[in-house]
């Protein structure tokens, strides 16, 4: 399967350089193959890629009514007032697997599974244009987890169910920037 979007046409205006804002596309890739090498068992594998890049929601508007360092309101609800407007790329990519076996008494079943996402970001925190502070963040996560599992094939007089399950993750913060005027210069 294969999935995407464009968003060529901005939801707002930049104010600082007149051009659209709101902008953004994604694509992903999925994809499961089922091999059954007898009639008792059945292994399925499938993947998943996605890769988006946008500027959505890098930063924090101005709310109706307020007024910013150096005088500067409320721009509307998709509009930004920045030299350098944020966006956020990520990339994500997963794989699971899956074994299946019918054994006369019981079901046996394993499901592995694993998970990677690389963030990167970058935010004008405050959407004036007098650059306060702008923030800069990579990071990743990752994740693996298993669960092998029993299972009667019965239910009469009663069905059972044994198994165990594992399951880990890790989230890493690779590099993080703050700079502007409001944090000692613009680096």
């Amino acid at each position: 399967a294969v999935t995407a979007r464009e968003q060529k046409k901005g939801w707002g205006i930049n104010k600082v350089n007149g051009k659209d804002y709101g902008l953004g596309w994604m694509y992903g890739l999925r994809t499961k193959i089922l091999w059954r090498p007898g009639d008792a068992t059945k292994v399925t594998l499938s993947a998943d890629y996605k890769r988006l890049h946008d500027n959505f929601t890098s930063g924090f508007q101005l709310v109706r009514g307020a007024v910013g360092t150096g005088g500067f309101t409320y721009e509307g609800d998709y509009n930004v007032n920045t030299p350098t407007p944020g966006f956020t790329t990520q990339r994500v990519w997963g794989s699971a697997l899956s074994v299946e076996h019918q054994f006369d008494w019981a079901t046996f079943t394993n499901l592995v599974g694993t998970r990677y996402i690389r963030t990167t970001s970058t935010l004008d925190a405050d959407y004036v244009p007098t650059q306060l502070t702008y923030v800069d963040v990579e990071s990743r996560a990752r994740t693996f987890q298993e669960e092998a599992r029993l299972s009667s094939n019965t239910t009469n007089p009663l069905s059972w169910q044994a198994g165990v399950f594992y399951y880990h993750s890790s989230a890493q913060l690779l590099s993080q920037t703050v700079t502007g005027l409001g944090v000692g210069g613009l680096g």
